[in-house]
C-alpha cells in the first residue's frame, strides 16, 4: 500500500507541507496499523494519532490528554529508550512485530541510530520506522550544540546519509512536514546486522562530519 502525500524539499529549504502531527494522523488512517512503538512521546500529541495497541516509551511524560483512546493494550515505559530495550522483549508485546514506529526521541544522532537498530529487530517487511526532526531547514536548527531559547533538531539528520551509505537497500521518503520533516522508511530487514556491527565505525565517521546538511542530505535530488 502506497504512503500518502510524499513530496519534495521546497527549493529554498522549508518545509511547506502539512504538519508532521497531520502525516501521523493520515498514516494511521491509510495503514490502519495493529501495533505501534513510539520513542519520545513526551505531552502525548503524536501517540494520540494511532488508536491501535501501544508501547510509549519517554524517560519523563508529561502528558496532558487521553492518549488511551479506544486502545485495548498501552504500555507505558517511563525509562529511555537504551533501558527499555536493554531490559525488555519487545516480541512478548508485539508477537506479530512492529507495524508501525515513531522515533523521536534524543536529538544526537548517535542515540537515533541505537533506536533504529533496536526498532529494526521486531519489524516486518510491511514495518513503516518513521523518525522525526531529520529535515531541518537551516545548519543553526542542525547543530549538535543547543541555543537556549531556539528549537534544535540536533543532528539526527545524519541518520539519512547513514542509511543511504550503510543501508541502501531501505527505501527513504521524506516529507515536507513543518516544523522540521517527517522520514518513513520501507523496505526494512530484522535480520540485517549490518547497523549494529558498524556502530561504532558509523558514529566516529559522522561524528565530526562537517559537511552542510544540504550536502549530505541532497534535499534537492530527493
Amino acid at each position: 500500500m502506497p504512503l500518502p502525500i510524499v513530496q519534495e524539499i521546497s527549493a529554498d529549504g522549508h518545509h511547506r507541507g502539512i504538519d508532521y502531527l497531520e502525516v501521523l494522523e493520515l498514516l494511521s488512517r491509510h495503514l490502519a496499523p495493529a501495533s505501534y512503538l513510539e520513542v519520545g512521546t513526551r505531552r502525548g500529541e503524536s501517540l494520540v494519532k494511532f488508536g491501535c495497541d501501544a508501547v510509549s516509551i519517554d524517560p519523563h511524560y508529561i502528558v496532558n490528554q487521553n492518549v488511551i483512546r479506544e486502545r485495548k493494550r498501552s504500555f507505558f515505559f517511563q525509562m529511555t529508550s537504551d533501558s527499555f530495550f536493554a531490559e525488555h522483549d519487545l516480541a512478548l508485546f508485539f508477537p506479530r512485530g512492529i507495524d508501525i514506529a515513531f522515533l523521536d526521541g534524543m536529538h544526537r544522532f548517535e542515540f537515533l541510530l541505537r533506536d533504529f537498530i533496536n526498532t529494526e529487530r521486531y519489524c516486518h517487511r510491511n514495518s513503516v520506522i518513521l523518525m522525526h526532526d531529520c529535515l531541518p531547514h537551516n545548519q543553526s536548527m542542525a547543530s549538535r550544540a543547543h541555543k537556549d531559547g531556539d528549537y534544535s533538531a540536533g543532528d539526527v539528520w545524519k541518520l539519512i546519509p547513514i542509511l543511504k551509505k550503510f543501508r541502501p537497500d531501505i527505501k527513504v521518503f521524506m516529507f515536507d512536514s513543518p516544523p522540521t520533516g517527517l522520514v518513513a522508511c520501507t523496505n526494512l530487514d530484522p535480520e540485517s546486522k549490518i547497523l549494529a556491527r558498524r556502530f561504532h565505525h558509523i558514529v566516529d565517521e559522522f561524528l565530526d562530519a562537517s559537511d552542510s546538511i544540504e550536502t549530505l542530505l541532497g534535499l534537492r535530488s530527493v
